[in-house]
């Protein structure tokens, strides 16, 4: 009986202990939980130093110190080299801007007159002579740009490696007929609209404006220094000044009442004019320069 009551005595105590013992175990492993989750908490909030965003002045700082070089590169220009057009116009002289002036021009020839068939004042050509005129000029002009850029695709095609040397004068040359004929295209094109400026032919000739014959002369001088070329300038700079004696005479046969083609001081003007611009051509034929005309 008395070892009954010790077993029933120690089992209260036992289960004190076991108790205990679970209350300790359960608060020891949330105590351990918290603090778990509490270092994984801090170090997600904590951001590495890899990660950490760069601010809006030091992003500005960056961009602006970036910025120049780039907007530099930019700004620099794609300067065309000889080689590069050379090269361009090596592969088709078809494809060179000429090709379309010489449509545009023919067009503008042909609604011209057109303009001057239907009689509208002011618009087209003054006369059936000025629109041959125009027409005559038209076909020799785009006839040499075409052939000077085949001289130049083929100073390109033979000399492939060094042709920005070697083809240099050629590239230059058809340039200025190029430009040329741009010039072409548009003196004539207002023809849509008003009538155009008087034509200067190609080579001199006696028909030609005054005016043609001192543009030429400037053009002599600007191109070559040779006697024969400040010979050729200054003759045709007298037939610019004898027009203004042809008009002269004009006035004074008008003023006695005489016809011109009964008025001496007239007729006298007149045939040293004609002779006078022989004489320059001449001249000029002899200059070995190529002069480009003034249209």
């Amino acid at each position: 009986m008395e070892a009954m009551n010790k077993t029933k005595q120690v089992k209260p105590f036992q289960v004190i202990l076991i108790t205990c013992s679970l209350i300790l175990m359960l608060t020891s492993c949330a105590s351990q939980k918290t603090s778990d989750v509490a270092v994984g908490d801090a170090s997600e909030a904590t951001p590495s130093t890899e990660s950490t965003p760069v601010s809006t002045s030091q992003q500005g700082v960056e961009s602006s110190s970036e910025a120049p070089t780039k907007q530099d590169e930019q700004s620099q220009p794609s300067e065309v080299t000889p080689a590069v057009q050379l090269a361009e116009i090596a592969e088709s002289c078809k494809q060179q801007p000429y090709v379309e002036y010489e449509k545009q021009a023919r067009e503008h020839i042909q609604h011209g007159w057109e303009a001057t068939q239907a009689q509208r004042f002011g618009i087209g050509f003054r006369d059936k002579a000025e629109y041959e005129k125009w027409k005559a000029t038209h076909n020799p002009l785009f006839a040499k740009v075409s052939n000077i850029c085949g001289q130049l695709s083929n100073c390109a095609k033979q000399n492939p490696k060094d042709k920005a040397q070697k083809c240099t004068s050629e590239l230059q040359r058809f340039e200025q007929w190029q430009a040329l004929a741009k010039r072409f295209v548009d003196k004539v094109k207002v023809v849509e609209s008003t009538q155009p400026p008087m034509l200067c032919s190609l080579t001199p000739s006696v028909d030609d404006p005054s005016q043609c014959y001192a543009l030429l002369a400037d053009q002599i001088e600007q191109t070559c220094q040779a006697p024969a070329c400040n010979e050729a300038a200054n003759c045709f700079r007298g037939v610019y000044f004898l027009d203004d004696a042809i008009n002269q005479a004009k006035l004074a046969c008008s003023f006695v009442g005489q016809e011109l083609a009964n008025c001496r001081g007239y007729l006298e003007a007149t045939g040293r004019r004609k002779a006078e611009v022989k004489q320059c051509v001449d001249a000029y034929n002899q200059i070995q320069v190529e002069i480009l005309p003034v249209l």
